[in-house]
């Protein structure tokens, strides 16, 4: 579990999920996959480049 807890600190300061920007349950769901994409994507790429070096 506190492994979950730095993703959600991560989702809620850096990718404003702390507030929907939109309204509606279908758009603030789009909100949160997209930023968990964002999310998986920078892990992916540290991952990446850690591989490399």
């Amino acid at each position: 579990m506190w492994k979950l807890e730095g993703v959600m600190n991560e989702l809620k300061n850096y990718h404003t999920l702390s507030r929907a920007q939109y309204r509606g349950i279908k758009n603030v769901q789009i909100q949160a996959y997209m930023a968990a994409i964002a999310i998986n994507i920078k892990r992916l790429v540290f991952c990446f480049l850690i591989l490399i070096s």
